[in-house]
C-alpha cells in the first residue's frame, strides 16, 4: 500500500516537473519573465495529490483548497494584468490543469493523467509547425 502512493507522489512530482519545465523552455524573450516555472509546477501537482489525499480524513478539503488555489490563481492574473501589458492566461489555465492532475493521480487515474502530459508536449513541440503551415496557406 505505501508503494502505490510513494509511486503516485513521485509520478504526480514528475508531471509537475515536466510541465513547468516546458513552460520555462517555451520562454520567448528574455525581459519576460515567468511567474512559475519546474518549481512551481512540481508544488502545484503536490498540492493537488496532497488535497484529494486530505479529503479522505478531513471533509471538504478538497473543496477548500480548490477554492483557495482558485483564488490565487485569480490574484496572480489580476497582479499580472495590472502589473504589465500581458493578458495572456496560458499559464493560469496551466497552472489549474496541474493541479487536476495532481487530484488525479490520488484517485488512479496514472493512465489518463501520463496520457494527458505526453499529448501535451507533442502538440507543444510540433503544434506550431502545424500552425505556421496553415497561417502560410491562408495569406
Amino acid at each position: 500500500m505505501e508503494i502505490d502512493i510513494i509511486k503516485n507522489i513521485v509520478i504526480t512530482l514528475i508531471i509537475g516537473f515536466m510541465i513547468g519545465l516546458q513552460r520555462e523552455m517555451c520562454e520567448h524573450s528574455k525581459e519576460h519573465i515567468r511567474a512559475a516555472g519546474t518549481r512551481t509546477f512540481t508544488l502545484i501537482s503536490l498540492l493537488g495529490y496532497l488535497s484529494a489525499w486530505m479529503q479522505t480524513s478531513i471533509p471538504y478539503f478538497l473543496h477548500v483548497s480548490l477554492f483557495l488555489f482558485g483564488s490565487l490563481i485569480l490574484a496572480t492574473y489580476i497582479y499580472k494584468t495590472v502589473k504589465s501589458d500581458s493578458h495572456g492566461t496560458t499559464t493560469e489555465i496551466s497552472a489549474f490543469v496541474t493541479y487536476t492532475l495532481g487530484m488525479m493521480m490520488h484517485h488512479f487515474f496514472q493512465t489518463v493523467c501520463i496520457g494527458k502530459n505526453i499529448s501535451e508536449k507533442l502538440c507543444r513541440r510540433y503544434g506550431h509547425c502545424f500552425s505556421d503551415h496553415v497561417y502560410e496557406g491562408t495569406r
